[in-house]
């Protein structure tokens, strides 16, 4: 599967070379979170993790492919003790806009990420990723509506061992995730507050329900060549079956591009 999906990136990225005229480019992010969480779930026990990664624009096309990691600081303990914690995710994305610098102008971004638990077995643990992102940038001068489809399933068909490959041993699940940015400035500092509501429609097992909303207040400054981006998180938890408590934590991020 891993094998067919770098396949599939490099047979897309020949494409995207041949067909445009742009240069190819690169953005590093690298991100430390004093907590894990992937759509609502703490799945790294109240631990903080490293995830450095690297995002190809390729060639001007709209596509992008990349690879991220995701490294905890310290062993899962408690009632996430079984659950692997380091893994690798691969990344292809495609991002273009219509109506483009009208107040209608529409954003939309595909994703396809594979969630590679490179220490354990694959067959058990790995899942994938579809989502696509629609945003509305220019409706207003401050408010940034956005909604994201995503759906997750097994690293491989039919049902799969482990915590993971027993949730999915049955259909997958969608994620249906609103949200909203407010940009506005506080002594001249840009700043953007956000929320956004998830409604998990059984994946991972979780019942069909709002698990979680997410706020979030983030600003930027430049560092160097790249952006210092500081930000604090608060998850209200509102479905016991994705997380039974709620989340603050923060993210420490340093982005650059060449």
């Amino acid at each position: 599967m891993k094998k067919m999906m770098l396949v599939t990136m490099l047979l897309v990225a020949s494409g995207a070379a041949w067909a445009a005229e742009g240069k190819l480019g690169a953005d590093v992010d690298l991100t430390w979170a004093s907590k894990t969480l992937w759509r609502g779930m703490d799945t790294g026990d109240n631990k903080a993790a490293f995830t450095p990664s690297v995002n190809f624009d390729l060639w001007g096309s709209g596509f992008r492919a990349g690879m991220a990691a995701w490294w905890n600081g310290a062993d899962t303990n408690g009632a996430e003790a079984a659950l692997p914690t380091e893994k690798y995710v691969y990344m292809l994305s495609y991002a273009n806009s219509f109506n483009k610098g009208d107040k209608a102008q529409v954003d939309y971004n595909l994703t396809y990420n594979y969630h590679d638990y490179y220490a354990h077995s694959s067959s058990a643990w790995d899942y994938q990723d579809l989502a696509l992102t629609l945003s509305l940038p220019k409706i207003t001068d401050c408010l940034v509506p956005r909604y994201t489809y995503a759906y997750t399933w097994s690293g491989r068909p039919g049902p799969t061992p482990g915590a993971l490959g027993q949730a999915f041993s049955g259909p997958a699940g969608f994620y249906h995730i609103f949200g909203v940015d407010y940009n506005f400035k506080l002594a001249d500092q840009p700043m953007t507050f956000s929320a956004d509501a998830t409604y998990n429609d059984g994946t991972f097992g979780a019942d069909h329900d709002w698990s979680h909303i997410t706020w979030g207040l983030r600003t930027a400054f430049k560092v160097g060549s790249g952006q210092f981006i500081p930000g604090i998180y608060y998850q209200t938890s509102m479905d016991d079956s994705v997380n039974k408590n709620d989340e603050f934590y923060t993210a420490l991020s340093y982005r650059f591009s060449f």
